[in-house]
């Protein structure tokens, strides 16, 4: 509902004045402040004005339109003039009028909030309006009583006093403007400092960025070459204790023993230290490796139950493993995985006093969810995060019984994401906890995800110089193959025959076989069939000449030396050592070796560098080449070992695996001169 406050007739110039004067004064009762109320009175005279020069029979009512909110004061001008012709233009500020500035109507319109224009032939009407101050109380029927009582009673303005007046208000706006415009060079100026601030603060910015990558990168080298100077002497202390334990020079006594394993068991502990050290500074340099290859998770869990069932020596405590029933082929990469969860069991072995420790697999989706669940102490929800920053541990009553590094869980997690997974955890203190690492079924590769695992492996060596000839069984009539590779999924007991079968085929008689099955029947296969006599044999086979394979072994520290030697049978093997890279070549040369043990790192040439003079030379081109070195070899580095066979960490392998890799190498040699039919 709209209530008139007052209505004024225009029939004489000095109506004018009084019109603006009227305008003022009920902004002013109305709460305007004096900026507000300036702005109306200008609006309603340059309007009133208009309609005065204009037209005839003009009027100026004040209305207060009650049920807006906020309430809001409307002014309407009428007229019964000609009307206002190219009113488009003069609203656009198009409009230039021959009698003034042609800027009344459209400046009007910026000073006020509400502005609508009706012209005809028959006359114009204009409403102007302006909301009222938000925090004004309501204007009620007894207000606008008030307010036109008091517009009774004041007294018109002389056009000189108005003028007067009108001067003032000018004075004071002109202030407010110089004010403002103060304000605003305070303000830019203010504003060019901070922009001056901020572009320092840049500056500060990247250079510290830089610094900080500079320091990742010295900390990523610092790690790689202490983790080998570290492992150096640990991987001696490792190897001597092995020695001393398989009773290679005679047996020890219970309490001799007891200390070498005593030993064993701090360099293992060591070892773990300087890995998740070096795995973490890779990580954050981004250099470490994903190798995804297809697997089974059933072998994976037989893997984890032989790694971490000799950690388990509190008999009041179950280690789980619950078979994963029906589950794909996973492609990710399969040590990184076993990380994670040795790190996930290893800490719910040690901080569970009784109960159980349980290992299951589910599907869920694209990804794989491992879990690890444990009846143990637990952690409080306010420590869930803590434990995932590095060297962190959450101080407990089991603390003191049981050491950590507080890396394994941050490395976890870093590992996790590198293979497009995460890890959760639920917990709760007294209870027990459960570790998830949610990985992806398939990592993102462009994969077939329905091959088969003889399909993959095969994949793989035909990428090779092979010639493959696939078949179910050996064929009599075909020549005689230089290797056959058997894929066992039956039952260990199933396979003895077909064994047998080609052990007594003249064509397979003495072929090597490698065998692709799972760890479980890997194990009772090797231990009924072949065994290490069963790889020495294979040596035999491969010997480029009757008698003892001959081994170089080049490195430069003689610890390293004393333990390949020591590994090797002497019945079977004929040892020659070098001391330095040069010294090396030089015998490779002179002997003529069957196969080269060669360090990375020597004083004198490096690695890299020893391959690439084998590499030159004719006579020792082709010799079989195994990498023995402490250090970790990264993908660049391994492109430069050129006619290397393969690689075998210092860190940690036993008799039955150097021999392995030493038959694996030489039949990498026969690949000069396969002869397999590709049919």
């Amino acid at each position: 509902m709209s209530i008139t406050i007052t209505t004024l007739k225009i029939q004489y110039e000095q109506d004018t004045v009084l019109a603006r004067q009227r305008a003022r004064l009920i902004a002013e009762m109305l709460g305007f402040e004096s900026r507000e109320q300036t702005a109306i009175a200008t609006a309603v005279s340059e309007i009133v004005r208009n309609a005065f020069n204009y037209a005839k029979d003009s009027s100026v009512e004040f209305i207060i339109d009650e049920q807006a909110i906020p309430q809001v004061l409307l002014i309407n001008i009428k007229d019964q003039g000609p009307g206002i012709e190219d009113v488009n233009k003069i609203l656009e500020g198009r409009y230039h009028s021959k009698t003034g500035l042609g800027i009344g109507i459209s400046g009007s319109r910026k000073l006020m909030d509400i502005f609508h224009i009706k012209t005809s032939e028959k006359g114009t009407t204009v409403l102007l309006g302006k909301k009222l101050p938000a925090e004004k109380l309501r204007i009620t029927v007894l207000d606008i009583r008030n307010i036109t009582d008091e517009l009774i009673k004041q007294k018109a303005k002389t056009p000189i006093e108005e003028v007067k007046e009108q001067n003032q208000e000018l004075l004071t706006t002109l202030d407010e403007v110089r004010k403002k415009q103060e304000e605003l060079l305070r303000l830019n100026k203010e504003l060019e400092e901070t922009n001056r601030g901020v572009v320092a603060l840049y500056a500060e910015l990247d250079e510290r960025a830089e610094h900080l990558k500079s320091m990742n990168e010295i900390k990523a080298r610092f790690f790689s070459n202490m983790s080998h100077e570290f492992k150096t002497p640990l991987n001696s202390i490792a190897a001597l204790s092995r020695l001393l334990i398989e009773s290679t020079d005679g047996p020890l006594n219970e309490e001799q023993s007891k200390q070498v394993r005593f030993i064993q068991k701090s360099t293992n502990d060591l070892y773990e230290i300087v890995n998740d050290l070096l795995d973490i500074a890779k990580l954050e340099a981004g250099k470490i490796t994903v190798k995804p290859e297809y697997f089974e998770i059933k072998d994976l869990f037989a893997s984890l139950r032989g790694i971490m069932r000799p950690l388990l020596s509190n008999k009041s405590v179950n280690l789980i493993f619950e078979e994963p029933e029906q589950f794909p082929l996973m492609f990710s990469d399969e040590t990184k995985i076993a990380q994670i969860l040795r790190n996930f069991i290893s800490n719910a072995l040690k901080f569970t006093e009784k109960g159980e420790v349980k290992i299951r697999a589910e599907l869920n989706s694209d990804n794989v969810i491992f879990s690890v669940t444990d009846t143990g102490i637990g952690i409080a929800e306010k420590d869930i995060d803590y434990i995932f920053e590095e060297f962190s541990q959450v101080d407990n009553n089991l603390q003191k019984h049981v050491r950590g590094t507080g890396l394994g869980l941050p490395l976890s997690k870093k590992l996790a994401h590198t293979l497009g997974g995460d890890i959760k955890v639920e917990s709760k203190l007294g209870t027990g906890s459960v570790f998830y690492a949610v990985i992806p079924l398939n990592y993102s590769l462009e994969i077939k995800p329905d091959l088969s695992f003889s399909e993959v492996k095969l994949n793989t060596v035909k990428s090779k110089p092979f010639r493959i000839h696939a078949v179910s069984k050996p064929d009599a009539e075909n020549p005689s193959p230089d290797m056959i590779i058997l894929e066992v999924l039956m039952p260990a007991e199933d396979i003895w025959s077909y064994l047998e079968e080609l052990r007594a085929n003249e064509h397979t008689r003495n072929t090597p076989i490698i065998i692709l099955t799972s760890p479980q029947i890997k194990g009772e296969i090797s231990e009924k069939y072949s065994g290490v006599s069963g790889m020495v044999s294979n040596m035999k086979y491969f010997k480029k000449n009757s008698g003892i394979t001959k081994v170089l072994i080049i490195d430069d520290e003689e610890i390293p030396r004393y333990v390949l030697k020591e590994m090797l049978p002497p019945e079977y093997f004929e040892i020659i050592e070098a001391e330095t890279g040069k010294s090396g070549i030089e015998k490779a040369i002179e002997e003529q070796p069957d196969i080269i043990f060669l360090d990375i790192m020597m004083p004198d040439q490096n690695g890299f560098e020893v391959l690439i003079e084998l590499n030159k030379n004719e006579a020792t081109r082709k010799i079989p080449v195994i990498i023995n070195s402490s250090r970790q070899i990264g993908p660049e580095e391994t492109k430069k070992l050129i006619g290397s066979a393969s690689i075998i960490n210092k860190e940690n392998f036993t008799q039955e695996e150097l021999l392995q890799k030493i038959s694996n190498a030489l039949v990498i040699y026969l690949q000069q001169g396969f002869k397999v039919q590709n049919e």
